[in-house]
């Protein structure tokens, strides 16, 4: 896992433009000296100018390797971050399908034992309602029983 900060990249993108900046005033001060008329020291300030030349020349190779270097590193830590993205997001998405998976299955629990209790439900309500007709046949036997009795003397 690459950890490559863009506060990182930023800071070295100022370095790298700090240095092309110093490239820049070194090339404009040697223009200055090649256009310069003084003929007597022409061929030592040509010199002169000559050696800046190719340190600036040298500076900028330099420059351009270390600039290919951190480009190369920048794509690999763009390249690592979209793929450790892309495998995080498929691990949720992975969760995410368990999760309604499981939410459909105690869904159907819930309904199998609602299913159930409901059904007994309505058997104690049809056995209550039996009860509650057996009892009244029962009080109406039990009416019919003391209308037809025969007071017994004593």
């Amino acid at each position: 896992n690459l950890h490559f900060p863009s506060v990182d990249l930023s800071s070295v993108s100022q370095a790298y433009k700090a240095v092309l900046q110093d490239i820049t005033r070194e090339i404009s001060l040697a223009e200055i000296d090649l256009t310069s008329p003084n003929t007597g020291t022409h061929k030592l300030v040509l010199r002169s100018l000559h050696l800046r030349l190719e340190h600036q020349v040298s500076r900028c190779q330099h420059l351009q390797s270390s600039l290919a270097l951190v480009r190369a590193q920048s794509s690999h830590a763009i390249a690592a971050t979209r793929e450790q993205h892309i495998a995080e997001i498929s691990q949720l998405e992975s969760l995410v399908f368990s999760s309604h998976e499981l939410v459909r299955k105690q869904t159907r629990r819930y309904m199998e034992q609602m299913d159930g209790l409901i059904s007994s439900d309505s058997v104690l309500g049809n056995l209550c309602q039996e009860n509650h007709n057996i009892m009244e046949q029962l009080k109406e036997m039990k009416k019919k029983l003391n209308l037809n009795e025969i007071p017994v003397c004593v």
